[in-house]
């Protein structure tokens, strides 16, 4: 029905071409986005810019504007070349963002940028009651700095106790003179297997120092009148 014959018509079945034309047959010769390139034969036929999808897809550009290799359309930082993703650290916290470097100088998995104590490892996400970088000098877990350990070169102890800081506070035999208390009224107890007594005197440990005609021998330990 285009009013030529179907004998001279080298398009029958097509109403609107008598010739194939660039398109062919079926296909209109039309070049909706006037960019030089009919659509048939153009991927993004209302894209004047692009006649492929290229990385972006139709009408968008793929604009590389910091030179990383990753364009625009699918860099979170497009204006910084060293970041086109954002990577959460190992704690969950966020990127630190464009611009902004995701270093991590204690090596403790979080980002300085979300780190309280950006050069100390044992402090990130909660604050060191004595600030950052205070020691612990015998890692007993309580900061020098804090009145809760008063022995900083002791790791079992944080207060100085019955002995002292260095020293344990043990009474092995229970008769409340301590085994390594070196002098004060809890001195260190000579037989600290022996609860009777606490200074090995006449008879040693284990025996009764009781001398009966004080003659500086022991009933126990040898006196035999």
């Amino acid at each position: 029905g285009d009013g030529t014959p179907d004998c001279t018509d080298n398009c029958a079945a097509d109403p609107f071409k008598t010739e194939a034309g660039a398109c062919g047959c079926g296909s209109k010769d039309i070049d909706t986005d006037g960019d030089q390139v009919l659509d048939c034969n153009d991927a993004c036929p209302v894209d004047p810019a692009k006649t492929a999808p290229g990385l972006c897809g139709c009408n968008m550009v793929d604009t590389d504007t910091d030179g990383d290799e990753t364009p625009d359309c699918n860099d979170a930082c497009p204006g910084d070349a060293n970041k086109w993703e954002f990577v959460p650290d190992s704690e969950g916290q966020p990127d630190c963002g464009c611009y902004v470097d995701n270093a991590d100088s204690d090596s403790d998995g979080v980002y300085d940028c979300n780190d309280l104590c950006p050069n100390d490892p044992d402090f990130a996400l909660t604050v060191n009651p004595c600030g950052c970088d205070t020691p612990d000098a015998d890692g007993d877990g309580f900061y020098d700095c804090i009145s809760e350990d008063a022995c900083t070169n002791d790791t079992l102890k944080q207060t100085p106790g019955i002995c002292g800081c260095g020293l344990l506070d043990w009474d092995s035999d229970n008769d409340g003179h301590y085994d390594f208390c070196s002098s004060g009224p809890f001195a260190q107890d000579e037989c600290p297997s022996d609860p009777s007594v606490h200074v090995e005197a006449v008879c040693g440990c284990g025996l009764s120092n009781t001398d009966t005609d004080g003659d500086g021998v022991g009933d126990f330990c040898g006196d035999v009148c």
